[in-house]
């Protein structure tokens, strides 16, 4: 980036220079919880009235590898009478 700065190409400059930063970027985001921990899958549940939401992490060298999160709604129905006629 800085070679081409000074030969005066500013344009592959930027292009150096925003590779590097999505380069920073990426590792920013790259979690690393425990070198120790080679493989692991983790999950984790809470609920409230109407929702339940799940958290699953894959862990992998100590690196979160894949995460995902879902809310599943909750739909209760309430049962229906029954009938005293036979």
């Amino acid at each position: 980036m800085q070679a081409c700065a000074e030969t005066l190409e500013f344009e592959k400059a930027q292009e150096y220079k925003l590779k590097l930063q999505r380069l920073e970027d990426y590792q920013s985001r790259s979690l690393v919880v425990n070198p120790k921990l080679l493989e692991i899958d983790v999950f984790a549940l809470i609920s409230d009235e109407k929702s339940a939401y799940v958290n699953y992490l894959r862990i992998k060298d100590g690196a979160v590898i894949h995460s995902q999160n879902i809310q599943i709604q909750k739909s209760w129905k309430k049962p229906m009478k029954q009938s005293s006629r036979w």
